[in-house]
């Protein structure tokens, strides 16, 4: 009987030290890399014509400016995609000058780079973000560079992830003696339509 025992509990426990073993950290890092996602960069371009709303301290009027920017968007496998933009944007305005004061026109530039996070729902997409750079005013004898910050927002629809159709607004904070004696800060405001082709 002792014997019978014996035997029974041998066969007990040798099968559960083998079903038991925990796996190594070798057999477990090939599960975790399989989960990780790869970062995928969209290289996009995005023309936009937007009307913009001078400060009244630097006496241009307002109007319709042109330019583009080159994108690139991370994606990263989730519902958030982040991404960086660098361009050029151009006005040729008319100046607010005082009465008497012959007026050739003004030629605006804005050199920019930022930052932003898209936000897909469905077929819309929401987008927000900041720039900053440099702006070039000139005209007839008068010429200034200034530094500047922006918010920019998009809202617009994806019909496939290779083109984006929308608007675009954006709010831009400068100083600039241009037109004037002195430094002045204005705030610029600017909206108008934008299409993004990126592949």
């Amino acid at each position: 009987m002792s014997v019978l025992t014996m035997v029974l509990v041998q066969s007990l426990f040798s099968g559960a030290v083998a079903e038991d073993r925990l796996p190594t950290i070798g057999e477990m890092e090939p599960a975790a890399q399989m989960d990780k996602h790869e970062v995928y960069p969209w290289i996009g371009i995005q023309p936009m014509a937007i009307f913009t709303a001078f400060g009244s301290d630097l006496r241009i009027e307002d109007g319709w400016g042109y330019g583009a920017d080159v994108t690139i968007t991370l994606d990263y496998g989730t519902k958030a995609f982040l991404g960086f933009r660098a361009g050029v944007i151009g006005w040729h305005l008319d100046t607010d000058l005082p009465a008497g004061a012959i007026d050739h026109g003004a030629d605006v530039r804005q050199y920019r780079f930022g930052i932003f996070g898209s936000f897909p729902f469905r077929f819309l997409e929401f987008s927000i973000g900041a720039n900053m750079g440099g702006y070039r005013f000139r005209r007839d004898n008068e010429n200034d560079t200034a530094f500047f910050f922006e918010f920019q927002a998009q809202l617009g629809f994806r019909p496939s992830p290779h083109a984006w159709f929308g608007v675009v607004a954006m709010q831009t904070f400068t100083s600039s003696d241009f037109n004037r004696t002195s430094n002045h800060g204005t705030a610029n405001y600017s909206i108008g339509p934008s299409v993004e082709l990126r592949f």
